[in-house]
């Protein structure tokens, strides 16, 4: 199961942003890479399971609204790719989020999977 969709990060940071970062062809951007949106999203989601697959078996029945904003978070930072600012509110986020599921690995958190 998914833990998010480009409906996801079009609704948490804006079809703009998500342009920008996407179309790697039209100068200027102005088309959604699908292609490029769900690389960001697979690989936010398999770094997710690394850490979640401690405390849970996966895939998980049902997905909890927190875990689709931390992948939102991590696959934003992962299309801005190396351009986001080290100390920026996108890679604080993301790093937000990691350190979050950190602890759910080591069943400091529990979360509601159903």
């Amino acid at each position: 199961m998914a833990y998010a969709v480009k409906q996801d990060l079009i609704d948490r940071f804006g079809a703009q942003e998500i342009i920008q970062r996407t179309d790697r062809t039209n100068r200027p951007a102005s088309t959604i890479d699908d292609t490029v949106v769900e690389r960001a999203i697979a690989d936010a989601e398999a770094l997710l399971d690394g850490y979640l697959a401690r405390a849970y078996d996966l895939p998980l029945a049902q997905v909890p609204p927190v875990l689709t904003k931390i992948t939102c978070d991590i696959a934003r930072l992962n299309l801005w790719a190396g351009a986001a600012d080290k100390d920026g509110p996108v890679q604080r986020a993301a790093d937000a989020g990691i350190a979050w599921v950190k602890d759910v690995a080591r069943g400091l958190v529990r979360i509601d999977v159903g």
